[in-house]
C-alpha cells in the first residue's frame, strides 16, 4: 500500500519565506539555510504552505511594518503559518480561527512542530474578545468584504489590518468598502493575480 501522504511530504522542498524565514514541509527536515528561522509544517488539508502569493506577500507585509506587533490574530489560519511566523517573531498573544475545525487541527499542528504555543479555535473574528496589534485576513474578497466590520472592530487603535486573498479584479471594490471602517489604507502590493492590502487602525 503507497503511503501517498509520505510520498507527498517527500516531494516538497524546503521554502524561503520573506527576509527571514524557510518553511520546512515536514518537522524533521533539517534546516539547508542556517541564517533563516526554520519555520516547520506538518502536510495536511489546509490552505498555507507559503508557496501562495497571498501567504508570502503577508508575510513580507508584516516583516515590512515600521513596529513589531505585540498580539495578533489571524483569521481563516488554515495551516496556521501566519501565526507561527508572527510568534516566531516574538508577538505574544498569538490567537488563530478558521470556520473549517480540519484546518484548526492541521494549524494546531504547526503549533506544536514549532513548539509555538498560539492558540487556536473554530470560528470566526467575531468569537474573539478585545483587539488586537495586528489582524491578518488572508481570504476571498467576498469574505474579506463582508467581515471588514468585525475584522476592523478587532484591530486595537494605530494597530494593523493584513488584509489577501483578494483577486485583482477585486481590488477596487475592497478598497471602497474599507473606505467606510475607520481603516486607513497604507500598503498594497500585487503580483498581477491578487493584492494584499494592509491598514492601519484610526484613534478610537
Amino acid at each position: 500500500m503507497v503511503d501517498w501522504a509520505a510520498r507527498y511530504q517527500a516531494s516538497l522542498a524546503p521554502l524561503p519565506l520573506g527576509r527571514r524565514f524557510v518553511v520546512l514541509p515536514s518537522p524533521e527536515m533539517e534546516n539547508p539555510w542556517p541564517d533563516r528561522t526554520a519555520l516547520r509544517l506538518v502536510p495536511g488539508m489546509a490552505f498555507g504552505t507559503g508557496e501562495h502569493y497571498t501567504t508570502a506577500s503577508c508575510v513580507r507585509a508584516f516583516e515590512d511594518l515600521p513596529a513589531r506587533p505585540r498580539s495578533v490574530l489571524d483569521v481563516g489560519c488554515g495551516s496556521g503559518i501566519l501565526a507561527a511566523a508572527a510568534l516566531l517573531c516574538g508577538c505574544s498573544p498569538v490567537v488563530a480561527c478558521d470556520t473549517d475545525p480540519a484546518a484548526c487541527a492541521v494549524a494546531r499542528e504547526t503549533a506544536r512542530a514549532n513548539a509555538a504555543p498560539f492558540s487556536v479555535f473554530v470560528g470566526s473574528a467575531g468569537g474573539t474578545r478585545g483587539a488586537f496589534d495586528c489582524v491578518f485576513a488572508n481570504l476571498l474578497a467576498e469574505t474579506l468584504v463582508e467581515l471588514l466590520p468585525v475584522l476592523a472592530a478587532r484591530v486595537a487603535s494605530g494597530g494593523v489590518l493584513i488584509g489577501s486573498g483578494i483577486a485583482f479584479e477585486r481590488g477596487g471594490v475592497v478598497q471602497e468598502v474599507s473606505s467606510a471602517q475607520p481603516l486607513e489604507l497604507f500598503d498594497k502590493r500585487t503580483d498581477g493575480a491578487w493584492w494584499t492590502f494592509a491598514w492601519r487602525r484610526k484613534g478610537l
